[in-house]
């Protein structure tokens, strides 16, 4: 950014104080999800408090003591605002929680969220020193800049009936943490002269913003943005573990480590040896969940448009991974005229049609099939519904069983993944059936890599503590 005074050898020019940043909106995923599961990370040891109006108090305050404002370390922007509005707003759990679901506060007379600058940390070495990144699956946006701070601005006050709308522009309104701003700039309010700044406040003029004069009339500073999407290098970067307590430093040496050879048939052995004919069996002993589960699930689909069969051809839903039907009765059915239903155990499927009882077992199709070797027909399928079955795949089959079922779709019409994820490592691997829970951007790598689009993620709510989160992920070509 440039800035000059016109004609700075005339005596009428008078000082000007100048502050500029650039005020662009980042969101690496798309316009539905926002910017919640997209990660942050600042180089900064401090930041600049600010009063009721968002005014900075002059004080700067170093991250050390305050916690929720601390992204030195990265992290997720979901959790950082849960923070937020517990610490800073004095809601509970719950009501962050909610609020986060629904992307609004408008129970809140005033927006929350984070709209602070940072003091960037001094960097030797470089003459444009790392502000910061912004990541998602495998997107990554480093800013640099050779300003002294950086405003943090989480898109608090999009949607605010008062403001001007994009609708217009963007054929969507944007509302509350549909994206970030990373707006390189001197320290906001800072044009008063530092001659007047006591001892708590000396530090912030080190961000002072420049004065243009006739013996400096010029302004410069700089600002660089890096976007990349690597795939190359990914699996390298991730670490996890087992049930048998071994740590693994990467994809590649976790599954080194397993015998493929007898993957899939333990996994098929536990399942006989330990999973009943009953809802309470085919969820691992936790049946208690699925009327929520449902529900959860039943609002998502509600916010997909389901395509329509012009040709007048019954609209044809496909479970995955079915067990004995408990989303085909529960869900899928309402949704479409028939329902074809995938499941590797014939015990578990032979079981389905008691279960849907006749009306509903009269919609369906019924394939015994491992969901690795299944193939399943071109344009057939509107929804294609994937629940806590992929976990039992590897990677190669579980990208070349997306890519299969994107082929069986009509026109519009979506895969929907609903799976367990981990959030402190990329995997856990489970010794005894055979299974993966992955993190979410482990799973956003495979379905990239898939060729398919997240066109909306949301996460399933009121499941208890001990369950691994599970997000809901809507697919399309």
């Amino acid at each position: 950014m440039h800035a000059e005074l016109n004609n700075p050898g005339e005596g009428t020019v008078k000082e000007t104080p100048i502050n500029l940043a650039n005020h662009s909106y980042f969101n690496l995923g798309d316009q539905e999800n926002g910017i919640l599961d997209h990660y942050l990370q600042v180089e900064s040891d401090s930041y600049t408090p600010v009063d009721k109006n968002f005014i900075p108090t002059r004080e700067v305050r170093s991250l050390d003591d305050d916690g929720v404002m601390d992204f030195r370390q990265g992290k997720r922007l979901r959790d950082a605002l849960e923070k937020y509005a517990i610490e800073k707003m004095d809601l509970s759990a719950q009501q962050s929680q909610e609020h986060l679901a629904a992307r609004n506060y408008s129970s809140l007379p005033i927006p929350y969220g984070f709209d602070h600058n940072y003091v960037v940390r001094k960097q030797r070495g470089t003459s444009l020193p790392k502000i910061g990144f912004l990541t998602y699956g495998l997107r990554r946006l480093t800013i640099y800049s050779d300003a002294p701070g950086v405003q943090i601005y989480t898109a608090n006050n999009l949607g605010d009936s008062d403001q001007s709308s994009s609708v217009d522009v963007c054929k969507a309104e944007y509302g509350p943490w549909s994206a970030v701003c990373l707006e390189t700039q001197h320290f906001p309010d800072s044009i008063s002269s530092a001659k007047t700044a006591s001892s708590s406040t000396r530090d912030f003029w080190a961000g002072k913003c420049p004065i243009l004069t006739n013996a400096e009339p010029t302004y410069n500073q700089t600002m660089v943005m890096h976007l990349e999407m690597d795939h190359s290098n990914a699996e390298a970067s991730y670490f996890g573990s087992d049930t048998n307590g071994k740590k693994y430093s990467s994809i590649e040496e976790m599954w080194r480590n397993q015998d493929s050879s007898t993957w899939y048939t333990r996994a098929k052995g536990w399942y006989e040896d330990n999973c009943p004919s009953t809802i309470d069996g085919v969820l691992g002993g936790i049946g208690h969940i699925s009327c929520k589960d449902l529900e959860g699930s039943r609002e998502f689909l509600k916010q997909l448009k389901l395509p329509s069969r012009a040709d007048g051809k019954a609209s044809v839903a496909c479970e995955c991974g079915a067990g004995i039907g408990r989303v085909t009765k529960g869900l899928l059915l309402d949704f479409a005229d028939r329902c074809d239903l995938v499941e590797s155990s014939s015990r578990l499927l032979f079981s389905a049609p008691d279960h849907l009882g006749d009306s509903s077992s009269n919609k369906c199709r019924f394939f015994c099939a491992e969901l690795q070797d299944w193939k399943p027909g071109a344009n057939k399928y509107s929804i294609v519904w994937i629940q806590w079955a992929l976990c039992y795949l590897t990677d190669f089959d579980i990208v070349q069983f997306l890519r299969r079922c994107s082929l069986s779709l009509v026109e519009g019409g979506w895969i929907v993944l609903k799976e367990n994820t981990c959030e402190d490592q990329a995997f856990v691997v489970d010794m005894d059936d055979a299974s993966i829970t992955r993190s979410l951007e482990y799973w956003l790598d495979l379905i990239a890599k898939s060729g398919l689009q997240v066109k909306r993620l949301t996460w399933q709510n009121n499941f208890p503590d001990e369950i691994f989160p599970v997000p809901m992920i809507a697919l399309q070509k």
